[in-house]
Order: structure tokens, then sequence, then C-alpha cells
């Protein structure tokens, strides 16, 4: 018997972001900027529906921004900065939650995003 609670807990989507910086090369650095990305889903997420989108990815003061991902209840969160590579994990209530992981190469930006999606489910005793 397949254990469909932990099949459908988690639904992890691999997107793939490319995108260029909105600002001034000059104002941009790995720590802040403002980038218009074109999310590609991966072959799985594209199998279970998804769709490419255009988004725009904001760091700034310590906090990241998806425009995207605002109107499904993701809001701003703080990122970590390892040199060019920065990750971000965002919630929402009623969207699971988003794991950004990018890196900066001058005045381009790559990455992924791993999303767990939350399911309800509900159960009842079987006589």
């Amino acid at each position: 018997m397949r254990n469909w609670f932990a099949v459908s807990a988690v639904l992890l989507m691999a997107l793939v972001l490319v995108g260029t910086v909105a600002s001034a090369k000059s104002n941009a650095s790995p720590e802040k900027g403002t980038w218009k990305v074109r999310v590609m889903p991966g072959a799985e997420a594209a199998a279970k529906g998804e769709k490419e989108f255009e988004d725009t990815l904001i760091l700034k003061g310590g906090k990241f921004r998806s425009t995207a991902c605002e109107p499904y209840g993701f809001g701003s969160g703080a990122y970590k900065m390892d040199g060019n590579i920065w990750m971000s994990d965002m919630e929402s209530k009623k969207e699971g939650k988003n794991h950004w992981h990018g890196q900066v190469d001058g005045d381009h930006l790559t990455g992924r995003i791993a999303r767990s999606v939350v399911f309800q489910v509900t159960f009842k005793t079987v006589h």
C-alpha cells in the first residue's frame, strides 16, 4: 500500500530563472538589485501543468521579493548572501513554501525555485 500522505503532502517544483538586471549595471551588486526574469518550469513541473511566466525579483536592504508571488500570499523575506550566491525561504499560508536559490553574475541572474505545496487532506476510520 502506498503512503499517499507522503506522496501528496509535498510537491516539489523546480523552476529555472533567467534574467537581466533592470537597474543600471553600475547600481547592481550581488547584495542588491532589481531583475526582470523569465521563470521556466522544469520537465516535471511542466508535466504537472506549470507554465512559463515573467517576474520581477528584488534584493534590497536584506529583503527579497518576487512580484509574481505576492498575489499568492508570499511577501518579502530575508535572504542570505555567500559571495554572489543568494538564498531565501518564503512562506504563504495558502500556497506553501518557496525556496529560492540564485546566482548573480554581473548583470545576469540565474537560479531555481523549489516549491512545496500545502494540501488539505481528510480521513475517517473504516469499519
